[in-house]
């Protein structure tokens, strides 16, 4: 069963608030984590729901431009991307029943840690390819309709770290997704929400997409 926004947050024993569209503050200034999702209804998910990917070939078309060096992987050799390379690569990742598209963090167990509002905006203001302020969850950048997505998110008040948490809403989500959408994964092992790439650290998916940002 796809994991609707609601049953991720719940099942780290958290409530939630929002939504706000992508692109509007975050009014929550302490850390804790926050999700990219396509439908304003936190209960959307199940076999009514499916979610087409719009992925925009002029925006991958600039990335490409601003990284020179950057590589993908065709029949195990390195070679400079098109950007129908890019966007065949990105659709293979693609989950179309499920309404998360990234689950992140902000800060730290802090108390002067930066919170939801600071690195939401930091995501916001990112440009595909820069290696900074947002370089996790950078896919997102590439959607022709983000602006038509919405955030939800909840500070985390207990003594877990905002990463902790991250990371458990991501092996829940990971453990929900249907046998039919793992299956059409070019890499179905790691079947990490579509613009998460990492989880746990150090742990990747096999997109084969190489230096998709400038060194920093």
């Amino acid at each position: 069963m796809p994991t609707s926004v609601r049953s991720c947050f719940e099942a780290v024993g958290l409530s939630m608030d929002g939504p706000v569209k992508y692109d509007d503050p975050v009014p929550e200034s302490r850390p804790g984590v926050y999700v990219v999702t396509h439908d304003r209804d936190p209960d959307a998910a199940g076999p009514a729901f499916r979610y087409e990917a719009h992925i925009s070939s002029s925006a991958i078309a600039q990335w490409i431009l601003g990284v020179p060096e950057m590589r993908v992987c065709i029949d195990g050799c390195m070679v400079p991307p098109s950007s129908r390379d890019v966007k065949k690569r990105l659709l293979e990742f693609w989950l179309p029943d499920e309404p998360i598209l990234y689950i992140g963090k902000a800060g730290t167990a802090s108390p002067s840690s930066r919170g939801i509002d600071e690195r939401v905006k930091d995501l916001y203001k990112h440009v595909l390819g820069n290696p900074r302020p947002h370089r996790g969850g950078h896919w997102l950048k590439t959607l022709a309709d983000l602006g038509q997505k919405f955030i939800f998110w909840t500070p985390v008040l207990d003594n877990r770290a905002p990463e902790v948490v991250e990371h458990e809403m991501i092996a829940l989500f990971v453990s929900h997704v249907t046998e039919e959408a793992r299956v059409m994964l070019r890499d179905p092992a790691h079947a990490f929400p579509w613009a998460n790439l990492e989880h746990p650290r150090g742990t990747r998916k096999k997109h084969g997409l190489h230096r998709q940002t400038l060194k920093r």
